[in-house]
Order: C-alpha cells, then sequence, then structure tokens
C-alpha cells in the first residue's frame, strides 16, 4: 500500500488552462477599453435632439476700457512719538527693625 504521507499532489502545467486564463484576461482588457472609450465619447449634457441646430450669435468683443491713472494716496507725515516726562518713582519708607 501506498503511504499518504510520502506522496504528495505534484500540479503540472497545463496547456488548456493557459489557454483559458489568456482568453479571459483579453475579453476583460477588452471590456475595459470599450468602457473607457464610451466613456469618452459620451455627449456630456447635450441634447438628446442630434438633429436640432442651434442658432448661434457672434458679438464683437468689447474694447478694452481705457486705463485710468491710479488715484494718489495721500501722504501723511509721520507725526513724532509724544515726549515722556520721567518722574520719579514713590518708594516705601525703610524702617529700622530691632534687633
Amino acid at each position: 500500500m501506498r503511504a499518504v504521507g510520502r506522496e504528495a499532489h505534484i500540479e503540472r502545467p497545463s496547456r488548456r488552462r493557459d489557454a483559458l486564463a489568456l482568453a479571459v484576461s483579453l475579453v476583460l482588457h477588452a471590456l475595459a477599453l470599450l468602457l473607457v472609450l464610451l466613456y469618452a465619447t459620451l455627449p456630456g449634457g447635450s441634447p438628446a435632439e442630434a438633429d436640432v441646430t442651434a442658432d448661434v450669435v457672434l458679438e464683437e468683443t468689447a474694447p478694452p476700457p481705457p486705463e485710468e491713472l491710479p488715484t494718489p494716496v495721500p501722504v501723511v507725515p509721520p507725526t513724532a512719538a509724544p515726549q515722556r516726562t520721567l518722574r520719579p518713582l514713590p518708594r516705601r519708607p525703610v524702617v529700622a527693625r530691632p534687633v
């Protein structure tokens, strides 16, 4: 009899499985590419009637406005800082303590 622990299942390469995997991969890539192309060509917000022509009104661009001179900003001369008068600070009287 054969020993159960000694014989392991060896997975051999299969051409059929490889071909199936390749085919599924190509189909999925084709679907993804088709979705991308359809999404890129969808009309974004256009009306459903494709045979309706719209009247286009062309207008001339307005001439640029005349250049205005900037209004001069009044220059305020710097004011002098207020003069501080120094005065002596009051101190507590020194009281002699008995020893």
